[in-house]
């Protein structure tokens, strides 16, 4: 777990060659990525990281009070291209974990959804600004949104998940029998949880 004063973004403990962040060695290896207590950390990763993520089975962001967003638009050209719906696609990611995160808004940028179809467990604790999870539910034939075929567990309070906005129409509906409400943060049993 990453928990530094001076952590910023993924980018910062990233491997460098010359300066630059070298993704490639980097990305077969990188299965869980836990960030605590990063008062300065602002966002995630940007758009041009996401191929050193595509093994990742496990996020954790956990009491980063400046965290607005997890993937952040980084440039004028990168934001015209979020014009449209911007797929970040997370393929082997199976747990998502937010907790005392007082500035967090959404997963991405408005026009940004996340796929991630094996995702097996969501937990979301003390995010009280959180307005959207931004995921894409798969599609059935009838074009009606289904759970990710994986999922076992929404766990939330019930007030967060009735306050929040979806991209696609009937998500809230399709997701509501997997959610788990929960009353009050436990950071021992919700660690448990993630075992």
């Amino acid at each position: 777990m990453f928990g530094v004063d001076d952590v910023a973004s993924l980018n910062d403990v990233l491997p460098r060659e010359q300066g630059l962040v070298n993704i490639g060695k980097f990305s077969h290896d990188l299965k869980v990525l836990s960030f605590g207590r990063c008062p300065n950390l602002k966002n995630l990763f940007s758009l041009r990281l996401l191929p050193a993520l595509q093994n990742l089975e496990v996020l954790e962001v956990e009491g980063c009070d400046s965290i607005e967003e997890i993937v952040a638009v980084e440039d004028e050209e990168t934001e015209k291209e979020l014009a449209t719906n911007t797929i970040i696609t997370l393929p082997r990611l199976k747990k998502l974990r937010f907790s005392n995160l007082l500035e967090f808004k959404s997963f991405c940028s408005d026009n940004g959804v996340l796929v991630c179809n094996s995702l097996q467990e969501i937990e979301v604790y003390d995010c009280p600004k959180l307005k959207r999870l931004s995921l894409s539910l798969p599609l059935l034939d009838n074009g009606q949104p289904s759970p990710p075929p994986a999922l076992e567990f929404i766990r939330i309070k019930k007030e967060l998940w009735e306050s929040l906005e979806w991209d696609q129409a009937n998500a809230k509906d399709v997701l509501n029998p997997y959610c788990k409400f929960v009353g009050f943060y436990n950071i021992n049993n919700a660690a448990t949880h993630l075992r």
